[in-house]
């Protein structure tokens, strides 16, 4: 059995019907860690939909006559169970939420041993792929996205509900240039009196985007902060067309923030630095203050803001020449070594190759090819997070034997 024919187990075959016809499978979107995304119509209605399945891949098989879905070993069935759970109360907050930037849920259902829902259809494209065609955004389109998506938050966060995996790649822009936030897998909600989290299960921790909370599970009360750092660092994407670096990387002193252009206005430079603070309580406490930022007008002074620097880092840039040192004086850049593109793709390969098991996750969390000088630069830029996992992924048993292949 090739590794092709594998991977179309995964997933639910063009034509298949679902509900006893109601549904039925046009394309195959995507597929993630815990569930696999189609484009499907409501054949009554003749009316395009999304249709999202829980299939976590590293836990489930699927017949490929029946499409039936069982869990793969009887060990992983609680954790299974307990994921289908959190599966479907996702949908079921997501249907009961009403706003005009958050995708809406129609219908949800259990069929072939699992669970789906059904969303609208988004005629468009995230911004993570936008930015992958037209590298970063003017300012006022990426703050106008960013203004919407806030608005979105903000209801979220009065329902005492975070996100989580705030990114890109979860917001839909339509063909009428609304932005739409998705996928809420991650989302947890908080009790209203005692403001602690309500939800057990594994977090997700997107790398550039989470906040250092995230990766070290340490928050269990109640913060738009958190979901704000996200936010900031989406925006820091669409104005650069870049990845900010992993927060981990930040704290260890490892990566710096790299600035944003001065030809990006200062309220929404302060606004994308304040609100990638590595410290919780350093970052706009919410959303209304996030978008005050942003709103703040052009000739007030930001000198102060603009200069301070991420908490954790030893040196901040505050523009394109000069950056704040440890000592929190400015001081010049030091002049970019000049290398060839074929030098950074080499570099680049070098990585790859010497930290196989690192780099293919890496490369799944981050898409692009080694035949893209840009690509190759973050490649450069995150060799020692690519490193750390290639050697966590070492030692882990599941990947021991994929682990000696690759390495020979």
């Amino acid at each position: 059995t090739t590794k092709k024919h594998q991977e179309t187990h995964m997933y639910l075959q063009n034509n298949t019907l679902l509900q006893g016809g109601k549904y039925k499978i046009i394309n195959h979107i995507s597929s993630g860690g815990f569930g696999n995304t189609y484009e499907g119509v409501h054949a009554m209605m003749d009316t395009r939909v999304a249709i999202k399945e829980f299939f976590p891949k590293m836990f489930c098989n699927r017949d490929e006559n029946t499409s039936h879905v069982t869990v793969a070993t009887q060990g992983n069935r609680d954790l299974v169970d307990k994921l289908r759970k959190k599966f479907n109360e996702e949908a079921k907050a997501v249907f009961q939420m009403k706003h005009d930037n958050i995708v809406r849920v129609l219908d949800i259902f259990e069929e072939n041993g699992t669970a789906y829902y059904v969303m609208e259809y988004i005629d468009g494209m995230s911004l993570n792929d936008i930015t992958k065609e037209r590298g970063a955004l003017p300012e006022a389109e990426a703050v106008g996205y960013i203004r919407q998506v806030a608005d979105a938050l903000k209801y979220v966060h009065s329902l005492n509900r975070l996100h989580l995996d705030i990114k890109p790649g979860n917001i839909m822009v339509d063909k009428n240039g609304k932005a739409i936030l998705i996928d809420f897998g991650a989302s947890k909600h908080y009790d209203d009196e005692s403001g602690e989290n309500t939800s057990t299960l594994m977090g997700v921790n997107t790398k550039g985007y989470a906040p250092i909370e995230q990766s070290t599970q340490s928050f269990t009360s109640f913060s738009p902060a958190t979901d704000i750092y996200a936010l900031g660092a989406t925006l820091y994407k669409l104005l650069t067309g870049i990845v900010p670096p992993d927060a981990n990387l930040l704290l260890a002193e490892e990566e710096t923030l790299q600035p944003l252009s001065n030809s990006i206005s200062a309220p929404t430079r302060n606004a994308v630095m304040a609100a990638m603070q590595l410290r919780r309580k350093d970052r706009p406490q919410s959303v209304d203050e996030f978008v005050a930022m942003l709103s703040k007008n052009q000739n007030v002074s930001t000198h102060n803001n603009a200069s301070r620097p991420l908490d954790g880092t030893k040196n901040i840039a505050i523009d394109e020449e000069t950056i704040i040192d440890s000592n929190n004086k400015p001081r010049a850049r030091s002049p970019k070594s000049q290398k060839s593109d074929q030098e950074i793709k080499d570099e680049a390969w070098d990585i790859a190759k010497k930290y196989p098991l690192g780099f293919r996750e890496y490369s799944d969390e981050y898409e692009g090819s080694l035949h893209e000088v840009s690509y190759c630069r973050m490649v450069i830029r995150d060799k020692s997070l690519i490193k750390r996992s290639d050697k966590r992924l070492s030692n882990n048993q599941d990947y021991n034997t994929d682990a000696q292949k690759l390495h020979k």
